[in-house]
């Protein structure tokens, strides 16, 4: 189904006022109106519904009103494509907007293909659309949008589709004045001229500023590197700041704990980002975000839970305090998992070190493509040129059965379960007839032992007088 923006507003007026009976007043069914034709009530259209040109006294913005019905999609719009408006779908009258042939009052819409009133006679277009004065369409804007820390109303006037609106949906003042254009930053990076801040659940980028550099309601955070709104016109500092006279939030606090020192909560750090004792940081510690103004030169970036955190470096002659470990090759101080830290799902505690190593890669099952023991499931990976197996196959050695779709197969070195013919072979394999056996497929990549060349059967032969049949 085409959609229109929801602000292009359907009045549907006559459907909603009654039904009309078919026929009562003498029209011939014939006569009738198809989707798109001009009409005055239902009973002019086939469809028995009819959006009129003007109902009660007002316009409804439908030159010559037009015949259409609801729809769901365009299955269930014959004679026409189903556009939805608001949240109801209706047909129009499909058009090639190449050769656009619509009846008076009305274009071809460019994208939708349909033909719709002319927004230079009727139509209105909305907050978020313009009418294109040369085809009487509603469109978007020429320019693309607002950058970084422009003014805007909504998504559609930035650049990012991200507004951080002056007003919240009751109507109350949020703090941005005339509202800012932003972009999430779940890396830390807003590239040159952004500066990627904390702002209550997110890491959203403010334009990076010099003192003064700020357009009007805002204020340079110069130990953030970022414009943020001016506390003096309703801005909201949150807990344990206070609005300074100069319009920027500080910290109540008389005193504050350093970059890497134990803290409580965010306000308790002079960087205003506390790693808490509740998320397995040892009396927490105060970090920031990577790429601000209280990251030292020592100290080492990481992600945590998708955000991107500086924590204090370490080596021999700059060990962690008690609780924590200098991971390698890092070099920062995160918490000894051996006191409770959670790895997470794709790490392992070490017992022996405190880190968090991240857990091995998974075993290949039996026939899977080897080049160690240490990769299969079985711990045996062999490597049988002879036989064809010249990059190596994870196996077993022959017990009483082998499990389905292997067979034991004798071979020089010994007897392996190896994929057979018998239930077909799997990718990258082929069959040998003689052995019954599925060997690598040459033509998947492996080599062929030194004095055989490959056949389009994907065997390995030996070239012989002539190319023969593989």
């Amino acid at each position: 189904m085409a959609r229109l923006h929801a602000l292009l507003r359907l009045v549907v007026i006559a459907a909603l006022a009654g039904c009309e009976g078919g026929g009562e007043d003498g029209t011939d069914a014939a006569t009738r109106g198809s989707v798109g034709e001009a009409c005055q009530r239902n009973l002019d259209c086939e469809s028995a519904f009819c959006i009129p040109a003007v109902s009660g006294g007002e316009a409804s913005a439908w030159p010559g009103g037009i015949c259409t019905a609801p729809c769901q999609d365009d299955a269930t719009c014959a004679g026409g494509t189903c556009v939805a408006f608001e949240d109801s779908g209706y047909c129009m009258l499909g058009c090639d907007p190449g050769a656009p042939a619509c009846r008076d009052g009305y274009v071809c819409h460019p994208s939708l293909a349909v033909c719709l009133p002319d927004c230079r006679v009727s139509w209105e277009c909305g907050p978020y659309f313009v009418c294109d004065e040369a085809t009487g369409a509603c469109a978007l804007p020429a320019t693309p949008g607002g950058a970084l820390g422009a003014a805007c109303e909504g998504g559609l006037d930035c650049v990012s589709a991200l507004c951080l609106a002056a007003e919240d949906e009751a109507g109350a003042f949020t703090g941005w004045t005339g509202g800012m254009c932003s972009l999430p930053c779940p890396t830390g990076d807003c590239g040159e001229g952004g500066a990627c801040l904390r702002l209550g659940d997110y890491l959203l980028c403010v334009p990076a500023c010099a003192e003064g550099a700020c357009r009007d309601g805002y204020v340079c955070v110069e130990a953030l590197g970022g414009c943020l709104p001016d506390c003096r016109l309703g801005w909201d500092c949150g807990t344990g700041y206070a609005c300074g006279e100069d319009g920027r939030c500080a910290l109540e606090m008389a005193e504050v704990a350093a970059f890497g020192a134990p803290c409580l909560s965010d306000f308790a750090c002079e960087t205003g980002v506390c790693l808490p004792e509740s998320a397995g940081w040892p009396a927490g510690t105060c970090a920031a975000f990577c790429g601000s103004a209280w990251c030292p030169e020592t100290s080492g970036c990481v992600v945590l839970g998708g955000y991107p955190y500086c924590l204090p470096g370490c080596d021999d002659a700059s060990p962690c305090r008690d609780g924590y470990v200098c991971t390698q090759p890092e070099e920062v101080c995160m918490p000894d998992c051996r006191g409770g830290y959670d790895c997470g799902t794709e790490y392992t505690c070490s017992s022996t070190t405190g880190f968090c190593d991240a857990n091995p890669a998974p075993l290949s099952g039996l026939g899977a493509t080897c080049s160690s023991d240490a990769v299969c499931d079985s711990a045996l990976c062999l490597l049988d040129v002879a036989s064809g197996f010249t990059l190596g196959v994870c196996t077993e050695v022959c017990a009483a059965s082998c499990p389905a779709g292997f067979g034991c197969v004798a071979l020089e070195a010994g007897s392996w379960c190896l994929p057979t013919c018998g239930d077909g072979c799997p990718s990258a394999f082929v069959c040998e007839s003689s052995s019954q056996l599925c060997v690598p497929s040459c033509l998947s990549g492996w080599p062929c032992p030194s004095g055989y060349v490959c056949r389009n059967t994907g065997l390995c032969r030996d070239p012989g007088p002539g190319p023969g049949p593989g």
